[in-house]
């Protein structure tokens, strides 16, 4: 029944849009995967920061300098550039046993609202970054209503019933 839809005109540009949109998502995974290690995300995440492998690249601290600038101002900016360094440094609580012990076990926004409160400029920069999501699942969540919605099990709408119901949707 669905597909008999895409074939009416009203619909077609619509599906033809949202297949382009679906293409483009599965089709950079990979590069979105790669732009996301390379964020400040990867830099202030200390799952990863304190790993010794971590890769101390000057395009990753050049990214997190242009993250930084365009987010904070004025004197907010220049107390979180010299709150890095304590954290890049390992100093105060981000140094303390129970931080370095729990940074694994601990999501990345809980570890620096309990050990990044003397850093209050770059822990608020810190938590805003990390609390970014990238992924699809709101997209997802929405598809799936779709789909349970318009089911040939559950749902026995004629072509002009339904159409008339999308008409609806577009006002």
């Amino acid at each position: 029944m669905l597909e008999d839809i895409s074939k009416l005109k009203v619909f077609e540009l619509t599906i033809q849009k949202a297949k382009s949109i679906v293409k483009f998502i599965y089709g950079h995974t990979v590069v979105l995967s790669m732009m996301r290690t390379f964020t400040a995300g990867y830099y202030l995440n200390p799952q990863f920061r304190y790993e010794e492998n971590f890769s101390n690249n000057e395009e990753v601290k050049r990214g997190l300098e242009e993250c930084m600038d365009r987010m904070l101002v004025g004197e907010d900016r220049v107390k979180a550039d010299i709150q890095l360094d304590l954290y890049e440094r390992k100093l105060g609580k981000f140094g303390s046993d129970m931080a370095l012990t729990t940074r694994k076990m601990r999501s990345p926004v809980f570890w620096w609202e309990k050990y990044g409160t003397h850093t209050l400029e770059l822990m608020k920069f810190a938590t805003r970054i990390l609390s970014l999501t990238c992924s699809a699942s709101g997209c997802e969540r929405n598809w799936s209503t779709f789909e349970m919605i318009h089911t040939k099990r559950r749902n026995r709408l004629e072509h002009k019933r339904l159409a008339t119901c999308f008409s609806l949707c577009e006002i």
